[in-house]
Parts: C-alpha cells; sequence; structure tokens
C-alpha cells in the first residue's frame, strides 16, 4: 500500500490470498477427481495397488511440494504477525502491538534480500517465490520484512524506498528460522 513517498508494508488476508493460491489450486485438483471419480466410500474402502499408489503419489506431492511451502508461510507469518512497517523519507517507522520505533536509513549497518536460489525462473517449486530481507541496524538489531508483508517483491521496495546498497543471498529453503551467519551464505552478491 503506497501512500505518497512512503510505503507501507503489512500482512493482509489478500497477501495471504496471493502467496497461497497455488496451494488451494494443487490441494483443489485431487479433491476434484476424488469426488469426480465418486469420491471415497469408507464403508467398502479396499486397498488395492492402485489406491496405495495413488495415495502414495499424494503423499509425495503433499510432502515435496506442499509442506515446505506451508513451512515457510507459517514462519513468515510468525515473524512478521501484528507488525506493520512504514518506508520512506530515510527512515523505517515499526509498528507491533500499538509500540512506535523509528529507525533512521543512516542507523542500517547491512541489507541482506535471501531469495530461492533460481528465483524468477519461470518452474520453481511453490516455496520458490518467498523471500525476506534482513536489516541489521548498527545497534545489532534486526528487521525481517517477509513477502507476506509484500508479495509483489522486496526487492522494489529495497530499490525504490531505502535505495542502499543490499547484498543478494540465494538460498535453497529461505526460512528465517535458520538464517546463516551474514559471512556463510551460499551464493551471494552485492547490489
Amino acid at each position: 500500500m503506497e501512500k505518497g513517498s512512503n510505503i507501507l508494508l503489512k500482512i493482509t488476508l489478500l497477501n495471504h490470498i496471493r502467496k497461497t493460491l497455488w496451494l488451494w489450486i494443487i490441494i483443489g485438483i485431487p479433491i476434484v477427481i476424488i469426488q469426480y471419480t465418486g469420491g471415497i466410500d469408507l464403508s467398502n474402502f479396499r486397498l488395492d495397488k492402485n489406491s496405495i499408489l495413488f495415495y502414495a503419489f499424494l503423499f509425495c506431492i503433499f510432502a515435496i511440494l506442499i509442506f515446505p511451502a506451508l513451512f515457510i508461510h507459517i514462519d513468515y507469518f510468525i515473524k512478521n504477525r501484528q507488525e506493520e512497517y512504514e518506508i520512506g523519507n530515510k527512515k523505517i517507522i515499526k509498528r507491533k502491538n500499538g509500540v512506535e520505533k523509528d529507525y533512521n536509513f543512516e542507523e542500517i549497518d547491512d541489507i541482506f534480500l535471501n531469495l530461492y536460489l533460481y528465483y524468477g525462473w519461470s518452474k520453481q517449486p511453490p516455496w520458490g517465490h518467498y523471500h525476506f530481507v534482513k536489516i541489521v541496524m548498527k545497534s545489532g538489531e534486526e528487521l525481517y520484512l517477509t513477502s507476506l508483508l509484500y508479495p509483489s517483491g522486496l526487492k522494489k521496495v529495497l530499490e525504490k524506498y531505502i535505495k542502499k546498497d543490499y547484498w543478494c543471498n540465494k538460498r535453497w529453503f529461505p526460512t528465517t528460522i535458520y538464517c546463516p551467519p551474514d559471512s556463510a551464505y551460499g551464493e551471494e552478491e552485492k547490489m
């Protein structure tokens, strides 16, 4: 949400829907197929070779594609729950639980944009579009801006509003729970 020369970053229902639309499609297709083929009748339920293969296939889809993305989504939600950031006029205003704190851009020590390793490619896993920014202040305090706050891309926020150099870290699994020491990132480049 932009207002003038500032931008407001916060988690909204629309942001959740934008980030999880793929989830509803992946879950919805098997449900439609199961219902179209007659549904599951638990009173006459038999495990035969075909049903075991089908349910094993569904479990693999969930385990490989959906669970990791849900993990990151929940991680980001917990990290930015009840937080709101207003960025502009050479400062970041963080609001959480009615408490407001200002950070001037001069107080920023380093900025790390954490992306999926192949971010921007057409074929990505469901968690490939999740990313976050870690802003390290000179006081040692860290601010985490996740893609749930601004699903269109935090890189745009960095380039348009903060306008400071930042490190671009590419990782297989961009979670805030395990954020390696800043010098231990795999592929990193200064932007």
